[in-house]
């Protein structure tokens, strides 16, 4: 690619950033204007804060729950990394994640763990598995909460239309899963796709291999499946918690609905960070259920703060305290 191109394509992705900014800013100060600012006041005043002692529990058992079913992934290819260390990525991970987007908390993992057991093809092989397993796991999810939803709250054609969408992209989903874990199929285009013979070609053709070769772990991918539709849904807990903080008094079951579907639509890049198309999901879906508009933006900001502070202890001190790559049989794996 030559350099005007590059150039090129870095101010369109430039303005494309600067588009969701622009987006996400408009979303939440048009809320912030509709919402009731007095009401906003009142509800903060009178926090519970023993309800979001709770909600800062369930947050972080959430990411233990997520470091086990990475663990389950790394066990099943054999590489040796204790769930304790697998906490710590995470937590590291989220860290970096806050600071230094660009740097990708997976890439954090990635180098985490290479550097404690040299296996770093079947590290990002793992991840590979957890980031296709959790989109189909949350499309599975969000097609059953449509369902309830339409149970609970009644029809509604805006939702019914994504209806055969998401059965399109679970279908989707589960056929190139089982396409990319058919050994012929991979053995196909490896012997097809002439890879130029530098080093990053073979190490690329060492990932995919070690990627296929979780066909044979068809029970591990099946509770890390289960296990990550289980996980999806700590949110909704979380959630129901920081309400019962505020004194909303909103059935769980609603959360259990809207939390999850909130969470898959704002998987679109519509908004910088999902900034803004979050609260305003919040407010849309909660409306069904008579939550005032000050109320679901209150709940929705809370949300995504308290997510961050209740996580933020254990980030720090897994990132100064606990640096598993500084112990000293590090030296032994760089």
């Amino acid at each position: 690619m030559s350099l005007s191109a590059r150039l090129k394509s870095l101010n369109r992705k430039r303005l494309l950033n600067i588009g969701r900014v622009l987006v996400s800013v408009i979303i939440v100060g048009w809320l912030f204007y509709v919402a009731d600012t007095n009401q906003l006041a009142e509800r903060l005043a009178g926090v519970k804060f023993g309800f979001l002692l709770i909600m800062a529990l369930i947050i972080n058992f959430d990411r233990h729950v997520m470091a086990f079913k990475w663990n389950l992934l790394l066990k099943a290819k054999g590489v040796d990394y204790p769930f304790w260390s697998a906490v710590g990525s995470y937590y590291r991970a989220g860290f970096y994640g806050i600071f230094l987007p660009t740097v990708g908390a997976d890439s954090v993992r990635i180098v985490d763990v290479s550097r404690k057991t040299q296996r770093t093809s079947e590290v990002v092989a793992s991840i590979a598995v957890e980031r296709l397993f959790g989109i189909l796991a949350t499309v599975m999810l969000g097609i059953v909460n449509l369902f309830v939803f339409i149970w609970f709250i009644g029809s509604n054609q805006e939702l019914e239309e994504n209806i055969p969408i998401l059965i399109a992209m679970l279908v989707g989903g589960i056929a190139f899963i089982l396409i990319t874990l058919n050994k012929r199929v991979i053995d196909f285009f490896l012997d097809r796709i002439k890879l130029p013979d530098w080093k990053i070609a073979g190490k690329i053709t060492e990932i995919i291999q070690a990627y296929q070769s979780y066909a044979n772990h068809p029970r591990a991918l099946f509770v890390f499946l289960l296990l990550t539709i289980f996980e999806q849904l700590i949110p909704a807990f979380s959630t129901f918690y920081i309400s019962e903080a505020l004194g909303l008094n909103i059935d769980l079951i609603y959360f259990i609905i809207f939390v999850p579907l909130i969470l898959l639509i704002v998987r679109a890049p519509i908004t910088f960070e999902g900034f803004g198309l979050r609260e305003g999901l919040f407010v849309y879906f909660f409306s069904f259920v008579g939550v005032e508009t000050a109320d679901s933006f209150l709940l929705s900001v809370l949300f995504s703060v308290l997510w961050q502070l209740s996580t933020a202890p254990f980030m720090i001190y897994y990132f100064w305290f606990q640096r598993d790559w500084e112990s000293p049989n590090a030296g032994e794996f760089a």
